[in-house]
């Protein structure tokens, strides 16, 4: 699946099935089950840093794609212009793709890092009681989680609905090609429901919250994710913004 979403299909033999074979295993490696064993903090970048490590191998795909095109099949650019462009929308909604989903699980990562309880006068990651969150190791960490929170947590959807709402604006979103490139991001809603994707980014960053900063209160955390599930489902059964 990873290979799939990382390697798009290209039509006369591409690149991408000549790198079928890099089929990565992420969450095999972060737990050691490839001889690499990470501490906490190592599985907090490896949590943050694997979309950058998939949207670089996606580019760098791309790159030798093209590259192969045009040297194999002795393709010029102009000559087959629709054809390269077909291929760079196709990277990018992969690209596109790989961000969505990576969403939760970086939110994850770092809010569960960033929560602290107190134990026997100690201040500890509920996630991790043996890291204490009053050593100056964590204390440089927090400060990184708290950037990628920032720039990448909150930008994210608040970049994202800028985005669709100017392309609403300027009627973007029925254009052919914008739909082709960005068309991933909106075309499985309703019309007026354009910006749902980022309701549901947000959706995800409270269930994230919740059951993070809710870690060693089961009881209650059960309680309100299932009150706000609820709610979900009842404003999606009431607004109904999937077009199907």
């Amino acid at each position: 699946q990873t290979v799939s979403l990382i390697f798009p299909h290209v039509e006369n033999g591409g690149i991408s099935r000549l790198m079928s074979f890099f089929t990565f295993q992420f969450t095999s490696v972060a737990t050691g089950k490839c001889g690499l064993k990470l501490d906490y903090y190592g599985q907090l970048a490896y949590a943050v840093f694997t979309p950058t490590i998939l949207l670089t191998m996606l580019a760098v795909n791309y790159g030798v794609s093209t590259a192969v095109y045009r040297l194999a099949y002795k393709v010029k650019l102009h000559s087959c212009a629709r054809l390269f462009e077909t291929e760079k929308n196709n990277y990018i909604r992969t690209g596109l793709a790989i961000i969505a989903f990576s969403y939760t699980s970086v939110s994850q990562a770092v809010l569960s890092f960033l929560n602290c309880t107190t134990i026997a006068d100690d201040r500890v990651v509920a996630y991790n009681p043996a890291i204490k969150c009053t050593t100056t190791q964590y204390k440089s960490w927090s400060a990184f989680a708290v950037v990628v929170f920032l720039v990448y947590v909150i930008a994210v959807p608040v970049v994202l609905l800028y985005f669709l709402v100017g392309a609403n604006k300027t009627n973007k979103l029925r254009d052919n090609n914008f739909c082709e490139r960005y068309g991933v991001l909106f075309q499985c809603f309703r019309g007026r429901f354009f910006f749902w994707d980022t309701v549901i980014l947000a959706r995800r960053l409270i269930f994230v919250a919740i059951y993070s900063f809710s870690f060693t209160y089961t009881p209650y955390r059960t309680m309100v994710l299932m009150l706000f599930s609820a709610s979900v489902v009842l404003a999606q059964l009431l607004l109904n913004p999937f077009s199907s």
